[in-house]
């Protein structure tokens, strides 16, 4: 127990799984625990938007109003390590003792395209705006959009490609987009009526699809396949491919996530719980991470003495549509408090 008498629980990373587990714990044990986020921001960028930022919607959602309505305390700091054995999460500024932690990092966003131009969401949209104008001086210029094998979430290059070609074509441009996409069909994660669904829109926009075709790099107006083959492109613009975030002090897979059991707790740790793509589970966005964060609030609660029913993680095929934050409690408290909402970000 915190000094204060009451649990002291730390999140660590303000995104949507996040504030998920914060909701979950204020609805199953209310004001018994105080609870800090962590956060290297003070917003929480919702990624299925990030594909229309360069095109005027922004995807940002102001974290400060939700935490003070929470009655959330909220550290702008970012993740150095954890100290399992002692209760304590390191930071760049400080440390925090916790009687319970829940780490909600999310994975990071690596090159995985040589040659190209990642898109890894909002950080990229006046890069990705600038080529798109210079590309378009160029009649008959050619864009490819490329999802890496490494990408868990494609849709962002399905909604470039698809806007693009709505952009151009509002501004009387001559320009062609083609989707590169190691995906056996387009947005496969979504199931089979998704993948026609999709396949539909892009022929109705006149944008070309290659799927199955994994790109091995970019260069000379060139997108290098194996085979050899090439596409030809203008520009390529790759999504990222993905990493986890490697946390000093707890057990990693060789590409720096970290593993979880089927109730979100970090083997050979106590009371250290791990949610979202940062996990050896790789959800994916939307209800996966959700979910676990919820199991993970759950059994806190439970070691707090609140009876709280559990059931383990299940992985499940993403929802459709992916355009609302995913969650038991998230998604109905957005819509019940729009005006604690970035409303650029909320509602382009």
């Amino acid at each position: 127990m915190s000094a204060r008498g009451r649990a002291e629980v730390v999140i660590a990373g303000a995104d949507a799984a996040g504030l998920e587990a914060a909701l979950a714990l204020r609805e199953f044990v209310g004001d018994h625990v105080r609870i800090v986020m962590v956060g290297a921001s003070p917003t929480l960028t919702h990624r299925p938007w990030a594909g229309e930022e360069p095109f005027g919607r922004r995807s940002a959602v102001d974290l400060d109003a939700i935490a003070a309505d929470l009655r959330l305390e909220l550290r702008s700091a970012a993740v150095v390590g954890v100290d399992a054995d002692s209760g304590i999460l390191r930071t760049d500024q400080g440390q925090l003792g916790y009687d319970a932690l829940v780490l909600a990092l999310g994975p990071r966003a690596v090159d995985a395209v040589p040659g190209a131009t990642t898109f890894a969401g909002t950080g990229d949209a006046d890069a990705l705006n600038a080529l798109l104008g210079h590309v378009t001086l160029t009649a008959g210029a050619r864009v490819a959009f490329v999802v890496p094998p490494t990408t868990a979430w494609t849709l962002p290059a399905y909604e470039l490609a698809l806007v693009t070609s709505a952009w151009a074509e509002r501004r009387g441009a001559e320009l062609e987009a083609v989707v590169v996409t190691s995906e056996t069909a387009p947005l496969e994660a979504f199931g089979p009526d998704v993948s026609a669904h999709t396949r539909i829109e892009l022929a109705r926009h006149q944008v070309e699809l290659l799927s199955g075709s994994v790109p091995e790099g970019y260069d000379d107006g060139l997108l290098r396949l194996p085979g050899p083959r090439w596409v030809r492109a203008d520009a390529a613009v790759a999504l990222p491919g993905l990493a986890g975030p490697g946390v000093f002090g707890l057990p990693t897979d060789e590409r720096g996530f970290v593993a979880v059991d089927e109730l979100c707790r970090v083997p050979g740790t106590v009371n250290v719980h791990a949610v979202g793509d940062m996990t050896g589970h790789a959800p994916g966005l939307g209800d996966g991470a959700a979910q676990q964060a919820d199991i993970a609030a759950a059994v806190i609660a439970n070691g707090l003495g609140v009876a709280v029913p559990i059931e383990p993680y299940v992985a499940e095929p993403l929802a459709w549509p992916p355009g609302a934050v995913g969650g038991r409690f998230l998604t109905p408290y957005l819509e019940a408090h729009a005006h604690l909402l970035d409303a650029a970000g909320a509602t382009g």
